[in-house]
């Protein structure tokens, strides 16, 4: 019915500006603080994330790695570089997101790898359309997004991040470190929807971006 439609209308029109915000480069009025506000190119600014400065507390800083170049020659060797700083903290990320570009990159650096292996090129392309092998980077999922910007690949532990309600939900945790959701019914949902959100996580340092990448 009428209602129906307009409630469906509203949560689609809200997913597509949570993805806006999401990968915002700042903060909107009653937007989300996204990922680059979370794991930023920079995070010795003195710029506070969840209250906290990171140019004087080191511990809260994420990896970065600007130095960029051109995405089929230089991308996984930075992304190897990004792995091994993490893994030798003792810490893990579970995803990567990039964008369309740089994912299409990725796989057709897979498909020359696999030529190599299994001749002809034609079986390697098989192989990694099935998403055998190449379809993770040191086993982890690649996993292309439409709003990520140019240039970006971001390696999040998803255990460690969530979007909360109140962008002051990190002054007030419960035992898993995190402000829960509340309203699960269909009004709370749609009660939720005029709230401010943020993207927070107990865990910066297990994050990273890469970034100044030429997508060719």
């Amino acid at each position: 019915d009428l209602v129906q439609s307009k409630r469906e209308s509203a949560r689609n029109e809200l997913a597509d500006k949570m993805d806006t915000d999401f990968w915002a480069s700042s903060q909107a009025t009653n937007g989300v603080a996204g990922i680059r506000l979370a794991f930023p190119t920079d995070p010795t600014t003195t710029t506070n994330y969840q209250g906290i400065n990171g140019s004087t507390n080191t511990w809260w800083r994420n990896k970065t790695n600007v130095t960029g170049g051109v995405a089929s020659t230089a991308m996984l060797g930075i992304w190897d570089i990004i792995d091994q700083a993490i893994r030798t903290e003792g810490l893990d990320y579970d995803v990567i997101f990039t964008t369309f570009n740089l994912d299409r990159i990725y796989r057709q650096i897979g498909r020359t790898y696999g030529s190599w292996i299994m001749n002809p090129p034609a079986g390697a392309k098989k192989a990694l359309d099935l998403g055998i092998g190449t379809a993770n980077f040191n086993g982890k999922p690649v996993v292309p997004d439409q709003s990520c910007p140019v240039g970006f690949s971001y390696f999040v532990n998803t255990r460690a991040t969530k979007l909360v309600k109140d962008p002051e939900a990190y002054m007030s945790m419960d035992g898993d470190g995190f402000v829960p959701l509340t309203g699960n019914s269909q009004y709370g949902k749609e009660a939720l929807m005029h709230a401010r959100w943020a993207f927070v996580t107990n865990q910066r340092r297990a994050n990273a971006q890469a970034s100044g990448f030429t997508e060719s």
